[in-house]
């Protein structure tokens, strides 16, 4: 097997690989600026057989003394988000991501879905990068 970066001949195998897998949504456009690593791997014939692809994504950390009360936490959330929202997007994110604590999240996604944030579909799994 040979893995190497995707190119345009492989548009059509790549997008009959997604379409395939039957996963129920679109195939998000390869071709935007968000995805910054784009692989193909090949069989010992030089036959597509799968491929990956890394999309830049952001992740919203959110911290809030205390020490208020909880109007004045609640209205400096709604402020936060809705500044960061836009210079997410203003910079070219078309979506972030917050990882609530499970014990928290019954508490919080009250707040969350209020300032249409949504609940993601799938469980998280991160891998942390080391050099090498």
């Amino acid at each position: 097997m040979k893995t190497r970066d995707i190119v345009s001949d492989d548009l059509q195998t790549i997008n009959n690989i997604y379409k395939d897998a039957g996963f129920g949504y679109d195939m998000p456009n390869l071709n935007a600026p968000l995805f910054v690593v784009k692989k193909a791997v090949e069989d010992d014939n030089g036959k597509v057989i799968g491929f990956s692809v890394c999309k830049i994504t952001a992740e919203v950390y959110l911290f809030l003394d205390q020490k208020n009360e909880p109007e004045v936490k609640v209205e400096a959330m709604k402020e936060l988000n809705d500044e960061i929202s836009k210079a997410s997007y203003e910079i070219g994110l078309d979506q972030i991501t917050c990882w609530i604590p499970p014990e928290i999240e019954k508490q919080f996604s009250k707040r969350l879905l209020q300032m249409e944030w949504i609940k993601s579909r799938w469980p998280t799994w991160t891998r942390n990068l080391v050099e090498g």
